[in-house]
């Protein structure tokens, strides 16, 4: 999939020119209105109107019922439940127009807007995680060469080995070598946007499963924090595209 969404460079690159957040409203609106367009036109919108007014008449109805005839309101509740599959089996023709788009598109913002890169210059860590045959030391060089702040050689600790690094800009290969197996990983470093390589791979064979390499996240928000949470690039995406599509639909009457 990561071969189809670099196809979108083309298009979507530009929007690294802006901030985060910026570029998260932009693609939040134009993927809205797309979505919205198809679904407004693949669809039987009398049909739809209809379906939606005998809904919301089930939904009052059933509110009244339910304190003083809860026997009659499941079974409103039933009938209900019919019309809703009713309506989502309709609205369904729209979904498989816009579901491989929409992964193409998703998979191309999860490689550019969910990490910051590999600054230069500055220190990370590469975490190499072991299953539990694993003993003793473990050796990493890289092509070109980067600055191996505590030392090439690592000691296997609670089944994981952890380098700190520094690099100038560029893209960088780690050969993990151990045992009698080498591994590789590929990683950016990069004082632009849009330039990491997956944070995480995994591998099959050896006693090595696993090679983290952590990045800071997006935060289109900065440092707002909500209950101690604070939203990435997806939950920013959904917040803008849930505003975009409840205006959109009321602007273009789709129902």
């Amino acid at each position: 999939m990561q071969m189809f969404s670099n196809l979108l460079d083309p298009v979507m690159n530009p929007l690294l020119n802006l901030s985060y957040l910026t570029a998260i409203i932009i693609v939040s609106f134009f993927i809205t209105l797309i979505v919205t367009l198809v679904y407004k036109f693949s669809t039987d919108q009398e049909k739809m109107k209809k379906l939606k007014k005998e809904l919301n008449s089930f939904n009052k109805e059933i509110r009244k019922l339910q304190s003083k005839d809860p026997k009659k309101a499941l079974d409103m509740q039933a009938k209900m439940m019919s019309k809703n599959m009713e309506y989502m089996k309709h609205s369904f023709k729209s979904t498989l127009y816009t579901l491989i788009p929409l992964i193409i598109i998703f998979s191309w913002l999860n490689a550019n807007m969910a990490y910051m890169p590999l600054e230069p210059n500055k220190e990370f860590s590469v975490i190499a995680y072991f299953d539990d045959t694993a003993v003793g030391t473990v050796y990493m060089n890289s092509t070109p060469q980067l600055v191996f702040v505590n030392g090439q050689t690592q000691e296997i600790s609670e089944n994981k080995a952890v380098w700190k690094l520094k690099a100038e800009e560029g893209d960088y290969m780690l050969i993990i070598d151990y045992g009698d197996n080498i591994y590789d990983k590929e990683i950016s470093v990069s004082s632009g946007k849009g330039e990491y390589n997956p944070v995480v791979e995994n591998y099959n064979v050896g006693p090595l499963k696993q090679v983290s390499v952590p990045h800071d996240p997006v935060l289109p928000f900065g440092k707002f924090r909500l209950f101690g949470w604070t939203p990435g690039w997806l939950a920013a995406y959904i917040i803008f595209s849930l505003i975009f599509s409840t205006g959109l639909r009321k602007l273009m009457k789709v129902y």
